[in-house]
C-alpha cells in the first residue's frame, strides 16, 4: 500500500473495497467478476475524466474554484 496515502484515505478506500472484494471471492467466477469490476471502473474513471476536460473546455482553466 502506499505510504503516502493519509490514514483516513486508506481506511475510506478500505471499506469500500472489503465488500467489493468478498463479493468477487463468493462468485463462481471470480476472476471475471474482478475483471468486469476493473472495465467498470475504468470505464466510470474515464467518464469523470471526459466531464472534467470538458468543463475546462467550456470555461476555462481560471474559472476554477
Amino acid at each position: 500500500m502506499d505510504r503516502h496515502l493519509s490514514p483516513m484515505l486508506t481506511a475510506d478506500l478500505q471499506k469500500l473495497v472489503d465488500p467489493l472484494a468478498s463479493y468477487i471471492s463468493a462468485t463462481d467466477r471470480p476472476r471475471a467478476s474482478l475483471i468486469l469490476s476493473l472495465i467498470l471502473l475504468m470505464g466510470n474513471l474515464q467518464e469523470i475524466n471526459d466531464q472534467a476536460n470538458n468543463y475546462l473546455l467550456t470555461f476555462g482553466e481560471n474559472h476554477i474554484g
